[in-house]
Order: structure tokens, then C-alpha cells, then sequence
């Protein structure tokens, strides 16, 4: 059964109203009909099954909440082990920045917080970004959309490599992708979390830009309690390093 987002402002009780942009998608792509069942979902974390009530206006399609069950024809990956992944990766360059903020929702990542590092290609500053926060946000909300999430990912606005370092949980397991790091794997990294704290881990994945982290920022990370990491014997891509750690513990 299809899935679509509906803010929760949109709501009327058991009505509720597509924004125009869903609407459009609804009535024009899919040609969805009165009648039709559909799965709904407010991006904090409620899904429930609805029917199509009017969608004679592509620009303001209509629906209502039902006590259908929900037909999820196949089990959702739970992981006891791990409670969430947070992925603080540099914002890179044109539209591949776009593509890692889609796959990690995808991949259901917690949150995504962009930082800006030494190496990082785009100069701009972090009250700058606005626009292009709420673009990787509407990117999350599609891409949780199309893979079924209750709730999408939670991208917040970039901040400084520092500003981020200086608010990692010291309580959580916080790692930082580091291609010099010859010794520890991620994986002997959440196994040595994992001797003392058997379930609930909570994880930060600090991921840098196209050159990397500076070697500055790598003794830094690590003064703050980070723990660098590698993830084999070859250097890949920043976007393909964030999606190869992510999946790894996601299915943990």
C-alpha cells in the first residue's frame, strides 16, 4: 500500500489535507481515485491507514484516517543492539550531497547533521545554508516516504566541525571515519562497546569531506572522546564511507 507524508498541521480531526505537492503527485502521477486505501504518516513517527475522500483538486487532494490494520507485508529490521545512528557528515559538493542525505534516510538513519570542515569544498557559512536545509529536509520527507518510515530522518542545519564535537553525548559511542586509522576497525570498535553495553547503543558517525579530515581534526575528535575508525583496507568516496558504516550498524 502506498505511503504519503501529511503534516501534522494539516489535520482536522480525522480529516486532513495533502499539500499541494503530494496532492499533485496523488492526482496527477499515481491518478489516485476516491476510495482508494492508502498508508499516511506525519513524520514524527504515527502511520495509519486512510481513504481518499475527494481528489477532484489536484492542488488539494482530501483523505480520512480509518481503524484499518496496517498490511505490512513484510517484517521491519529491529535492532536491540543499536538504539540509533547519527550520521556528521561534511556537506559535499553539487548533487551527491543530496544523494547521501536520501540513502541515509533510506537506510534509517536517527539524524543527519552537515558540518563544515578545513576541507570542505563548499565555502559558505552555516547561516548561509538555510535554503539548502530545508531542500536535504524535503529530500529526507520524500525519501522516507518512498521506503516506508514512520518518521524521517532529522536533518539539522550545518554546523562547524567544532560546534559538532562540542555536542556529541559522552554517553554514546562517537566515531570518526579517519583513512589514517590503521588499527581499529569499525566493527572491533561497537565490539568493544558492545562488551560493556549489550543493547541500546546510541552511535555518532563523523564522516568527512572529498580530502578527508585534516590531521588537526582527527587529534581533536579523538581529545573530545572520538573514536577513529576505518572501514577496510581501501579509501573510499565520503558518501559511499557514510553509507558502507551506516549500513554496517544499522544491521547490527
Amino acid at each position: 500500500m502506498a505511503h504519503f507524508f501529511v503534516s501534522p498541521s494539516n489535520f482536522k480531526g480525522r480529516r486532513f489535507i495533502f499539500d499541494p505537492a503530494e496532492s499533485r503527485h496523488l492526482a496527477r502521477v499515481l491518478r489516485k481515485k476516491a476510495g482508494d486505501m492508502i498508508q499516511v504518516f506525519n513524520g514524527e513517527g504515527i502511520v495509519q491507514a486512510a481513504v481518499l475522500l475527494d481528489v477532484s483538486d489536484p492542488e488539494r487532494v482530501e483523505g480520512e484516517l480509518t481503524d484499518q490494520a496496517l498490511p505490512f507485508g513484510r517484517s521491519r529490521l529491529t535492532s536491540k543492539k543499536i538504539a540509533s545512528v547519527s550520521v556528521i557528515p561534511a556537506v559535499l559538493k553539487g548533487p551527491r550531497f543530496d544523494w547521501l542525505i536520501e540513502k541515509l534516510t533510506e537506510l534509517s538513519v536517527h539524524e543527519i547533521s552537515p558540518i563544515l570542515t578545513e576541507r570542505t569544498v563548499v565555502r559558505m557559512k552555516p547561516q548561509d545554508f538555510s535554503g539548502k536545509t530545508r531542500r536535504w529536509e524535503k529530500i529526507a520527507l520524500a525519501a522516507a516516504s518512498q521506503c516506508g518510515r514512520k518518521s524521517s530522518a532529522k536533518v539539522r542545519p550545518p554546523r562547524t566541525f567544532e560546534e559538532a564535537l562540542a555536542s556529541l553525548p559522552k554517553n554514546d559511542l562517537n566515531l570518526i571515519l579517519w583513512e589514517s586509522e590503521e588499527k581499529k576497525s569499525i566493527s572491533e570498535a561497537i565490539g568493544d562497546r558492545l562488551q560493556i553495553q549489550r543493547s541500546g547503543i546510541r552511535v555518532n558517525l563523523l564522516v568527512g569531506p572529498e580530502g578527508g579530515f585534516t590531521v588537526r581534526e582527527a587529534d581533536l575528535a579523538q581529545s573530545k572522546g572520538a573514536v577513529p575508525v576505518h572501514l577496510g583496507e581501501h579509501i573510499l568516496r565520503a558518501e559511499t564511507a557514510a553509507i558502507a558504516a551506516a549500513s554496517f550498524i544499522l544491521l547490527l
